[in-house]
């Protein structure tokens, strides 16, 4: 099952010049990047995230809201979009190390049952066929029980 992950602690929302951001208006951005990325870094540590994949993280989500920033609404509220954001790549960040780690196991499972057994195992094996379809009373020693 997933992991939950928390949402941040709300704060009061930044007074942000959202028609500068729908126009591309690189002061706006600047503004919004230097008021939300340590952040955004700060609670992506908080959740586990290494410093390197913090930042990957924050990276995107101002790429995004960069590509989505000319239709952004009114009404939005910068702040919450960006921790949405980042919180939907964190999560999916993980899972795709989960199913990483999990293809890693298979494929190290299916190279064990591929390969080529040892002769002391091969012949273990083989006692162990010859044993099991005898008769009921077989003894390894040749009597009959």
């Amino acid at each position: 099952m997933p992991e939950t992950v928390a949402s941040p602690a709300p704060r009061p929302e930044v007074a942000v010049d959202l028609e500068g951001l729908r126009r591309l208006d690189p002061r706006a951005f600047d503004q919004v990047f230097l008021t939300y990325s340590p952040r955004l870094h700060g609670w992506l540590l908080r959740m586990g995230a290494s410093a390197s994949v913090a930042e990957e993280l924050v990276q995107e989500a101002f790429l995004r809201l960069a590509r989505h920033a000319p239709r952004l609404r009114e009404d939005s509220r910068v702040g919450a979009w960006l921790f949405t954001v980042t919180r939907n790549l964190w999560v999916s960040h993980r899972r795709w190390c989960w199913l990483d780690g999990t293809r890693l196991l298979e494929l190290a499972e299916g190279a064990f049952m591929a390969r080529t057994p040892s002769p002391s195992e091969a012949s273990a094996a083989s006692d162990v066929a010859f044993i099991t379809t005898q008769p009921p009373g077989f003894s390894p020693s040749g009597a009959m029980m």
